[in-house]
């Protein structure tokens, strides 16, 4: 078995095995044989069932440093990213449930402005018309209250309370994203020198309503060419516009829309496609 920073322990391969056993048997017994006429002797018959053995052994051995591997990197993660840094305290809400978090994505302002020093700005993408919402609401307080300081002021909307160890409630606020709500159109012009199938319209939705589940959350800036690609999606086409309106259809824009911290992208209706031939 061999080892080294870069792969860890690598199990030895059969034929590595085999040669191993045979330079055994030529040392101790001056014969000369190869990993080739070996095959046909009683020595091979004997080795055969030990080579499988240690095969198996340390297949065993590098699968327990793989997994002890594992283990220590996720708790060097824990130790160099603690809780009570913003980026911990981001991760303990986002990691799924399955390893101890809320698998929510939360978003906290950047305060530049010493009027609001002291103030904690945090918002929590989670769906007030869940029906398990007021448990994930004070799931997200227990966590606010293990992991951050009580020398802050929490603004907003969703209150909560949490007593500490000596009896004493203390209150958290957090809120939830604020909607942009926007129409989307999609405008195809298809290639004369397409060698693909044209799309129709409900097959272009889907790709572009499954690109945007994938590629946008809280937090980032809507860029409508991200969420539909002639390359990744619409070979046929030779060239796409996507346009996005915040006015309910008066006008029209292609350009990213900035978001703030506390800002969500809202599609209200199915996005429009318009295919040219």
């Amino acid at each position: 078995m061999s080892w080294d920073l870069i792969n860890g322990y690598q199990p030895r391969t059969f034929n590595q095995l085999l040669q191993a056993f045979v330079d055994g048997v030529n040392s101790q017994y001056g014969t000369t044989f190869d990993t080739t006429t070996i095959l046909g002797d009683n020595f091979y018959k004997y080795g055969y069932a030990g080579i499988q053995l240690v095969l198996e052994a340390e297949a065993k051995t590098a699968e327990i440093y793989a997994k002890l591997a594992d283990f220590i990197r996720t708790s060097n993660d824990k130790i160099n990213l603690p809780r009570s840094t913003i980026s911990g305290f981001i991760s303990s809400l986002l990691l799924p449930v399955a390893d101890g978090g809320l698998g929510l994505i939360s978003t906290i302002k950047d305060i530049t402005d010493p009027a609001e020093a002291g103030y904690l700005f945090l918002v929590v993408d989670a769906d007030a018309s869940a029906p398990n919402f007021a448990t994930l609401k004070q799931q997200i307080i227990d966590r606010m209250h293990a992991s951050l300081t009580c020398a802050l002021y929490y603004n907003g909307t969703q209150t909560g309370t949490k007593m500490a160890i000596n009896g004493q409630n203390f209150t958290y606020k957090f809120s939830l994203p604020t909607p942009v709500d926007i129409l989307v159109r999609i405008t195809i012009n298809s290639s004369a020198n397409a060698t693909t199938a044209i799309l129709n319209t409900e097959q272009v939705r889907n790709k572009f309503n499954a690109n945007f589940a994938l590629l946008y959350r809280l937090g980032l800036d809507f860029e409508p060419e991200k969420y539909l690609e002639i390359a990744r999606d619409c070979p046929f086409a030779a060239d796409i516009l996507l346009e996005y309106s915040e006015n309910a259809g008066s006008t029209w824009s292609s350009v990213p829309r900035a978001m703030a911290y506390n800002e969500k992208i809202n599609i209200t209706a199915p996005a429009t496609i318009i295919i040219n031939s």
